[in-house]
């Protein structure tokens, strides 16, 4: 399952996408490893955590549009005053701008919170290892 076949695999490799919609035309840096040794292990760790993961953050998630109007209708319900000012704001890099370091704390730290011994028949030493922690 985890097991890498050398003639499939490639090395991270990086391109660039315009953004077309911005002045000048900027270009975002794209680091592109679906091919790399370990995306497998990724993929493993996404699918064992995901769960978990988005039951903890549930309250502060929004998934769609939809969810972040009915939510603001029942904030500015209660909320909303004269002065309340709203602002959007653009996040650039996103995930280039996690370092790996504080990923991986990020990832024990969330283990550590659970207080599991095991998740999905894997003991939490074997899944912190899997991340690198």
């Amino acid at each position: 399952m985890l097991s890498i076949n050398p003639n499939k695999v490639e090395l991270a490799h990086l391109y660039y996408l315009p953004k077309a919609h911005k002045p000048g035309t900027p270009l975002r840096p794209i680091v592109s490893g679906l091919k790399h040794p370990t995306i497998k292990i990724s993929k493993f760790l996404d699918e064992l955590l995901r769960p978990l993961f988005d039951k903890m953050a549930a309250k502060t998630t929004i998934n769609s549009g939809f969810e972040l109007v009915k939510q603001l209708q029942q904030w500015s319900s209660i909320n909303m005053r004269q002065e309340t000012l709203f602002c959007t704001i653009d996040v650039m890099d996103l995930y280039t701008m996690v370092p790996q370091t504080e990923g991986v704390l990020s990832l024990k730290k969330m283990l550590d919170h659970l207080k599991l011994k095991q998740i999905g028949g894997l003991k939490i030493e074997t899944i912190s290892r899997l991340g690198g922690v």
